[in-house]
């Protein structure tokens, strides 16, 4: 079912609600954790908040981890670790992952500063979702350092840390979100490009979402034309971007890849639109979460409602009934076209369902799973 569409609504979004301890309180930097990084690499004045979980238990720092902050002063990310090193690194996180709580909140917290304040400012020019709270930070040529020791320590410090109450930074690969790249011959990456991006005008547009203004478009890096989604061309900076980032929290998550959702937000800068309809962005993780491999926006993204019609662009619509009854018979011939299955729904990407829609991914709807009569688990 196709046409012209009369009037263009907003897709049901999935109304997420995110736990009290989840939630980030930016309102009062001083006591924010976050505030104390890249405040000096050379300094050795202690800028820890009182409120961090840093400053909590035994000021005395045990052995195996000081001897773990004290190498992380020096070290450079473009080496590798040597067997005493490794062993020093080893005896250090087993040392975090033996201790009680808070203890081990304190000796991670440790850690993650000395990490902060000797690695990252030598990963070269760094942009921060907010230098106050720099939760998400923008790292260029992160695909040189994935092997490294740099990626490996911080994985391993979140898998030991046993905790959600350190805030970890995220890593943005920068250069796969702002820029055609290569994994072997294909073209892969490409999301961000606004108006002033040297490469707008190569990006044949396709359409762009009415409410979230969420496009997409192909480009051809030499492979042929390649598909993406885009953010909205009105955030028009990598620190604009960054920051809608840091504003996410993860609706949907499944091994190494989760559905952030954006609210609908102002902005703290007067030049920034602020975003009138929830933004959902895919992200694959790499390093326990700490490293968003890559980042790019659902074109559209919905739960399932029976006796609707979902219009999906400006020109395409398609009823409740027709799509269901596609998306059941695709699922039963191959489950693998389930991307997520959470909150009792199948989140099922069905823009290859829809092959005159003209847009061949990025429509994720939630279907409830017990619309699906047979085990798609298999």
């Amino acid at each position: 079912m196709s046409g012209k569409v009369d009037t263009f609504r907003p897709p049901v979004a999935p109304d997420f609600t995110f736990a009290a301890e989840k939630t980030v309180d930016r309102s009062n930097s001083e006591e924010s954790p976050r505030s104390r990084f890249f405040a000096s690499s050379g300094s050795s004045s202690d800028l820890t908040p009182e409120h961090s979980p840093v400053k909590q238990g035994n000021p005395t720092t045990p052995s195996p981890v000081k001897a773990v902050t004290d190498m992380l002063k020096d070290l450079t990310p473009d080496r590798s670790l040597n067997s005493n090193e490794k062993r020093r690194v080893q005896r250090g996180l087993t040392f975090v992952d033996d201790a009680t709580s808070p203890e081990r909140q304190n000796l991670t917290g440790k850690l993650l500063r000395a990490f902060e304040r000797g690695a990252l400012p030598r990963l070269g020019r760094l942009n921060f979702s907010d230098p106050d709270d720099p939760s998400i930070i923008a790292i260029p040529h992160l695909d040189d350092l994935i092997d490294t020791w740099v990626i490996e320590f911080l994985g391993q410090l979140k898998g030991h840390a046993h905790t959600d109450k350190i805030p970890f930074p995220i890593l943005l690969n920068e250069d796969h979100i702002t820029s055609p790249s290569k994994s072997g011959k294909k073209d892969v990456g490409f999301h961000f490009c606004p108006v002033n991006h040297p490469l707008a005008e190569k990006v044949k547009k396709i359409c762009e979402n009415g409410f979230t203004n969420v496009w997409c478009g192909t480009w051809d890096g030499g492979a042929g034309p390649k598909f993406s989604t885009f953010f909205p061309r009105h955030i028009e900076t990598l620190e604009h971007l960054l920051w809608l980032l840091a504003q996410g929290r993860p609706c949907i998550n499944q091994g190494n890849k989760a559905i952030l959702q954006i609210p609908a937000t102002k902005t703290p800068h007067k030049d920034w639109e602020p975003l009138e309809y929830p933004l959902y962005v895919e992200v694959y993780q790499r390093a326990q979460g700490t490293i968003y491999w890559s980042a790019f926006p659902i074109f559209y993204f919905a739960r399932y409602v029976e006796e609707t019609v979902f219009n999906i662009t400006t020109t395409y619509k398609i009823s409740s009934k027709e799509l269901l009854e596609r998306t059941t018979l695709a699922v039963s011939k191959d489950p693998r076209l389930i991307s997520y299955d959470a909150d009792s729904h199948y989140y099922i990407d069905i823009a290859p369902l829809l092959p005159d829609c003209g847009v061949p991914k990025g429509i994720v709807i939630g279907f409830p799973r017990v619309l699906f009569k047979t085990d798609t688990k298999g």
